[in-house]
């Protein structure tokens, strides 16, 4: 190590240039030294990296996580996809003589709910009965570990989701792990969600904890829509709540079943269709936000939540998005495949992939394919088989990775290393080629005496080499600095150095639904409406700088849609609409 950083001392130059010898300097060594100073740097990155992700990977099970994913769908219903329709079907109890689940299995889900059935034109489909003859859409909670393997960006070498990291590698495959829709949510007050608190927080995919939002206010930068959250420790204190940004706010993947008589109601309509009126438009969001889903399957549509902020009536993007924003949460149904439009959301699309099987004969023949034709058919039982099959494909990777939990950090910890001493050379060497080596050579040559004999090449390379030492050195210092305050937000955030308490006095916070009366009248934005430009100060090109575009009467209308009392989700996507917010 300390021949690694001797280039720091200028005595180090007179000594490997050959005092003034240029014949006898030797560029191999300060290759060398170049290849094992990016291994020197790359190692806190490293150890910074591991120490992030190994309670995960320490507590990892792959039988859990199998158990989780039996349990995604509810007993006594399965869900058919047949071509461009879809249908709920009850289903029997299994026989007396079928062999039970095991018990931990069934405690992974949630509690087994109540079903109304019914058919319309001969097509099937049910929705979870709320008690006094209320029905709500069925809701099916994807596990959170589909929520880290999208959304939740590893630490240092990496800086993005596994989804992303791992897409590359699937060649062909690879737009199945990209989630076009980045995931922001939009909530109401009165609504739970989870946020970010406390030194867990810096590990990843950690310190999540449950929160009820006071009340919020609206901006058309992602980064500025705030929140005001009180934690349950704030509520046995009789604390204030602690402002949040709406990209430090979430709320786990889920999917919606929603009968097409509930479409109109849940808001998931053409914009034009929900008329003008201010009451009915603060109704649509609140009803929107209600359905606490990530995606909305009908038995004809598929509506895309995420992404969407019902706010401003379309999608999150891009700043300077060359493109017109959506203002419809529907996806196209390409080529009559209704479960093809559901895996235009990633995450839903690889959990349906993976739980889902085809079946001949459970078709519909208003699905365009006839009673025999093959349809997707989703079921807690087909979601048993799936499992069932992984573990009989892989017996001795779930066998190994459940007996020996430990086995999982050395080999993350070889891959980190690895990872980071080739992050650091490709970093290195290329600028170190087309930049240092052509301006010391330059340099030296310029401005050398008439007499002097032209210094050559290696000469040059040589002392770039080992002139880079304290530019690299200070250049770790800085990224290592930048990554972790950027881990530190949300202890920042809790001491109030980030978001302040939203000011009420300002009337920019709604902590109350307006009387309908009070609420203005405005007519939500053409679907040829262009965006507006961020309001000044706002930065532009930055990570998390998504923007919407302004909306007439912007100021009243948040009142309607920060204070609906029920939940929703909303983030910047591209979801067809090219764009999104990071």
């Amino acid at each position: 190590m300390l021949r690694v950083l001797a280039p720091l001392r200028p005595s180090f130059f007179a000594q490997k240039l050959g005092g003034g010898r240029p014949g006898e300097v030797s560029f191999c060594p300060a290759l060398l030294h170049l290849v094992l100073l990016s291994a020197l740097l790359s190692i806190p990155t490293t150890i910074a990296c591991v120490a992030r992700l190994l309670p995960a990977l320490a507590s990892f099970s792959v039988g859990a996580a199998l158990q989780q994913a039996e349990v995604l769908f509810p007993r006594g219903i399965e869900l058919i996809f047949n071509g461009s329709s879809a249908q709920i079907r009850p289903i029997a109890p299994a026989a007396d003589g079928a062999p039970a689940r095991d018990v931990a299995e069934e405690e992974a889900g949630a509690d087994d709910d109540e079903f109304v059935c019914w058919e319309t034109d001969g097509a099937s489909w049910c929705a979870a009965s709320a008690g006094e003859g209320e029905l709500t859409p069925i809701l099916l909670r994807l596990p959170p570990l589909l929520y880290d393997l999208f959304y939740s960006d590893l630490p240092p070498p990496f800086g993005a989701p596994p989804a992303r990291v791992c897409a590359p590698l699937l060649g062909e495959d690879e737009d199945r792990l990209l989630d076009p829709y980045p995931f922001v949510n939009e909530f109401a007050a009165g609504q739970e969600a989870e946020a970010r608190r406390g030194f867990r927080s810096l590990l990843w995919g950690a310190g999540w904890e449950r929160t009820s939002v006071l009340d919020a206010r609206p901006h058309q930068d992602v980064r500025r829509y705030l929140y005001r959250l009180r934690f349950a420790e704030d509520a046995r204190r009789g604390a204030e709540g602690r402002g949040r940004s709406a990209l430090d706010v979430r709320r786990t993947p889920a999917i919606a079943l929603v009968a097409s008589e509930a479409l109109e109601s849940a808001g998931l309509v053409a914009p034009a269709a929900r008329g003008d009126g201010g009451e009915e438009r603060a109704a649509v969001r609140r009803r929107m936000l209600g359905l606490r889903a990530s995606v909305a399957i009908s038995p004809g549509e598929v509506h895309v939540l995420q992404g969407f902020t019902p706010h401003f009536g379309q999608y999150w993007q891009y700043e300077h998005a060359p493109v017109l924003p959506l203002r419809t949460t529907k996806v196209e149904v390409e080529s009559g495949s209704l479960f093809g439009a559901a895996a235009a959301h990633r995450p839903v699309g690889l959990a349906l992939s993976m739980l889902c099987e085809e079946q001949v004969g459970s078709g519909d023949p208003k699905g365009g394919g006839g009673a025999e034709a093959a349809a997707v058919v989703c079921s807690r039982d087909t979601a048993a088989a799936a499992t069932d099959a992984f573990r009989s494909s892989y017996p001795r990777l779930v066998a190994l990775l459940d007996g020996a939990p430990g086995l999982l950090v050395p080999l993350a910890a070889a891959t980190v290393g690895l990872v980071g001493i080739g992050r650091q050379l490709l970093y290195t060497l290329p600028t170190f080629a087309a930049v240092h080596v052509p301006a010391v050579y330059l340099t030296v040559n310029l401005l050398r005496h008439v007499d002097t004999a032209p210094t050559p090449v290696r000469v040059a390379a040589t002392l770039a080499a080992y002139g880079a030492t304290p530019l690299l050195l200070l250049d770790e210092a800085a990224s290592l600095s930048a990554s972790l305050l950027g881990s530190l937000r949300p202890l920042l955030a809790d001491g109030g150095w980030l978001c302040d308490p939203l000011d009420e006095s300002r009337g920019e916070a709604v902590t109350e639904a307006l009387p309908s009366e009070a609420l203005p009248s405005e007519a939500l934005p053409s679907e040829a409406l262009p965006s507006a430009p961020p309001p000044e100060g706002s930065a532009a090109g930055s990570e998390a700088a998504g923007s919407a575009p302004a909306d007439p009467g912007d100021g009243e209308a948040a009142e309607g849609a920060a204070d609906g009392g029920a939940e929703g989700g909303a983030q910047a996507g591209g979801g067809g609409g090219g764009g999104g917010v990071t």
